[in-house]
């Protein structure tokens, strides 16, 4: 039997909470995916996250909060030697990371 391929999909979103002077997470998530079902349906979830952090940089409570930034990843993740994944990719498939993190 052929091993399946997984796909990770990585997102977040942080703000700078300029009262406390610290820094917030204002949204993440993981997703995992397997084969090439579970490609497309990556893909999807692609498109619904980079929404959701276009929501999130641009639509806040700027009285609260001074910078946001973040990103959105799909990609191959790392799996460690103990078998554990990584929030890390190997490859990464596709990326939106307009703050260049």
């Amino acid at each position: 039997m052929k091993a399946k391929q997984i796909y990770q999909l990585v997102s977040y979103v942080n703000a700078w909470n300029k009262r406390k002077r610290k820094w917030e997470s204002l949204g993440s998530s993981t997703y995992l995916f397997v084969g090439k079902q579970g490609l497309k349906t990556a893909y999807e979830f692609f498109d619904r996250e980079r929404e959701s952090y276009h929501n999130l940089t641009t639509v806040g409570n700027w009285n609260k909060y001074g910078e946001t930034r973040g990103k959105v990843e799909l990609h191959i993740p790392h799996v460690h030697d103990n078998g554990t994944l990584a929030y890390w990719g190997d490859k990464i498939i596709l990326s939106h990371n307009p703050d260049n993190i």
